[in-house]
């Protein structure tokens, strides 16, 4: 069984079940991007990325593509 360093759960109305994942494995990493329309036009609002480097574990936000914040844990 792989150990993942990252997962997510979300609701989406209209479903019943919730999306989920992660990394197939310790290793992989995950980027998750929210979109959202401005007059017609789709445009990131919040991207969320997930990597592992020198064994240290960060979560990255970003909105309107300018980073707000990193949560880093060790592995």
């Amino acid at each position: 069984m792989a150990v993942r360093n990252f997962w997510f759960d979300a609701s989406v109305d209209g479903y019943k079940t919730k999306a989920s994942g992660g990394p197939r494995n310790k290793e992989g990493g995950m980027t998750i991007e929210v979109k959202q329309r401005d007059e017609g036009e789709k445009v990131s609002a919040v991207k969320i990325r997930c990597y592992e480097k020198s064994g240290e574990l960060f979560t990255e936000v970003s909105i309107g593509g300018q980073v707000v914040g990193t949560y880093k844990t060790r592995r």
